[in-house]
C-alpha cells in the first residue's frame, strides 16, 4: 500500500503500521482491516492508494474510495421506495412510493410529524393519508408514509418533505427527505441518474450511472447523447467519448457511466441532450369488407388516409397463424411512415 496507514482522515484506524501482500488472486484474497470511530461529526472519502505488479511483470497502480459520514447518535433517516428517480407516464396509472422512517442508531425516537401539509404536495402528488404523525419508531418499529404518483402533464422536479421529532434524549430534531421525479408521455425514452441527487466532499470521486429505458416498455432505436461529453460542467467526466445504443427498452436499457470529481465547493444540474427513433407499436389488424374476395394480386389501398396502392396476398398475420379462420383470409400489408397495417377480407 503506498497510502501511509498513519495519516488516514480523522476518526479512522488500522491496527497495521504496513500493509503488503506477496500475492493475490481471485481465490486468493488480501485483506485490509481499518476502523472508523468519529468523534465529531464529519463525511467524506477515505482514499486508499496502492500498488502491484501483474502476471507479465508491470508494475501498476490504483486506488480504493470509501464515502463515509458520521452522525450525531438517535438520527430519524427517512427512505423512499423505490429508490432513485420517480419514473411515471401521464395516462399509464400510479407509481406507488413509501416513505419509511428509522432510527440511526436503533434507539427509540417520538414525536414524529412532517412540517409541511399534504394536502399541498406538487402537482401530480398525493397520499391516502390526510395527515402524518408517529408517536415513537426506530429500527425496530419503523413509520411509513404512503405517496402516490399520478401525472396528468409531462414535468420534473424533487419533492421536499421536512419532519420534526425528538430524540431519545427528548432533544427536539428536525430532518427532510428529498424524492427527484419526472413524468413523460408515452413514447419517450426516460434517463434515470443512480444516485439521483449528489452532495459530496470536494477532493472524492463518486461514480454516476445513467441508465436510458422507454417509459412504456415499446422499444425505440438509434439512441445517442448528442451532448458533448468532452466539455461537460467542471468536476464531471465521461470515459466515453460518446454514447449510441442501437436498440432501447424497458428490458433492454442503456447505459451511460460517469464521474463526479469537484476541486472545489460548486453547485448545480447536469443536463444532457439525447436523441433516438420511435418504434411504433403496430396496431390491431382492421377488417376490410369488399363484395368478394379479389383476385390475388389485385391493387387495393390501405387503410391509412393516404392511398397505398399493393397487391393483396396470401399470408400470415405477424408471422403466426391467421387466428384459425375458418375461412380463407387474404392480408394486406401497407406500410407508411413506419407503421404496419394490416387488412383482411374474410370471404
Amino acid at each position: 500500500m503506498t497510502s501511509s496507514l498513519a495519516a488516514l482522515p480523522a476518526g479512522w484506524s488500522s491496527a497495521s503500521k504496513g500493509f503488503s501482500c506477496s500475492s493475490v488472486g481471485t481465490g486468493n484474497g488480501c485483506q485490509l482491516h481499518l476502523t472508523y470511530a468519529p468523534l465529531v461529526l464529519a463525511g467524506g472519502t477515505l482514499i486508499v492508494n496502492y500498488a502491484y505488479t501483474d502476471t507479465a511483470g508491470v508494475a501498476r497502480n490504483g486506488s480504493l474510495n470509501i464515502a463515509y459520514a458520521a452522525t450525531t447518535n438517535d438520527n430519524a433517516v427517512a427512505t423512499a421506495a423505490p429508490t432513485g428517480q420517480i419514473n411515471a407516464v401521464v395516462g399509464l396509472g400510479t407509481q406507488a412510493v413509501s416513505v419509511t422512517f428509522t432510527t440511526d442508531d436503533a434507539r427509540p425516537a417520538t414525536a414524529l410529524q412532517l412540517t409541511g401539509s399534504l394536502a399541498a404536495l406538487p402537482a401530480g402528488w398525493s397520499s391516502t393519508s390526510a395527515s402524518f404523525s408517529c408517536s415513537g419508531f426506530g429500527s425496530g418499529s419503523a413509520c411509513r408514509l404512503p405517496l402516490n404518483y399520478t401525472p396528468t402533464a409531462a414535468g420534473n422536479g424533487t419533492l421536499m418533505l421536512g419532519y420534526s421529532y425528538k430524540n431519545n434524549a427528548g432533544e427536539a430534531k428536525t430532518g427532510s427527505v428529498n424524492i427527484a421525479y419526472q413524468a413523460t408521455t408515452n413514447n419517450n425514452v426516460v434517463g434515470t441518474p443512480s444516485p439521483s441527487s449528489l452532495a459530496v466532499s470536494s477532493g472524492s470521486t463518486t461514480p454516476v450511472t445513467i441508465t436510458f429505458t422507454t417509459d412504456d416498455g415499446n422499444p425505440a432505436s438509434d439512441l445517442s447523447v448528442t451532448s458533448d461529453l468532452a466539455t461537460l460542467p467542471s468536476g464531471w467526466s465521461s470515459s466515453a467519448a460518446s454514447l449510441a445504443c442501437s436498440m432501447v427498452s424497458s428490458g433492454s436499457a442503456c447505459l451511460l457511466n460517469l464521474q463526479y470529481a469537484p476541486t472545489a465547493v460548486d453547485s448545480g444540474t447536469l443536463s444532457l441532450t439525447i436523441k433516438t427513433t420511435r418504434a411504433r407499436p403496430r396496431p390491431a389488424p382492421s377488417a376490410y369488407r369488399s363484395p368478394r374476395p379479389p383476385e390475388e394480386g389485385a391493387p387495393l389501398s390501405c387503410a391509412s388516409r393516404r392511398r397505398c396502392p399493393r397487391t393483396w396476398r396470401r399470408d400470415r398475420l405477424h408471422g403466426a397463424e391467421t387466428h384459425k379462420y375458418r375461412h380463407l383470409a387474404f392480408w394486406h400489408e401497407c406500410c407508411s411512415d413506419n407503421i404496419v397495417y394490416y387488412m383482411g377480407s374474410i370471404p
